[in-house]
């Protein structure tokens, strides 16, 4: 991707996000960050989302606290979601992800 389409990429993430908030009832008081890089070869999407946020996804509770430890199936699940609402675009055409994590 190209240094100049950076702007798509910004206003692609941006809208992602307003389009959420649009479209479901959040909490006013969580937002999401994100950092895009952009090199020769590939594009790097870092992006925070509170869990909160991923209300469709069954992570697990311990009381009344998310169980990190136990929550492998719930993370995998939610790399697939977010990997698909993001989309950033190289000349019209839409780029696949070549990996996801989380930290």
């Amino acid at each position: 991707m190209k240094p100049a389409g950076f702007g798509i990429v910004l206003s692609l993430a941006l809208g992602l996000a307003s389009s959420l908030a649009a479209d479901h009832d959040l909490p006013v008081d969580r937002m999401m960050n994100a950092f895009v890089k952009i090199e020769p070869t590939q594009v790097q999407l870092v992006v925070r989302v509170p869990l909160d946020l991923m209300r469709g996804i069954p992570f697990p509770l311990e009381g009344s606290e998310y169980d990190l430890a136990a929550a492998g199936p719930a993370t995998e699940l939610a790399l697939i979601f977010l990997a698909d609402g993001f989309v950033i675009l190289e000349n019209g055409v839409r780029l696949a992800p070549s990996g996801s994590r989380t930290s």
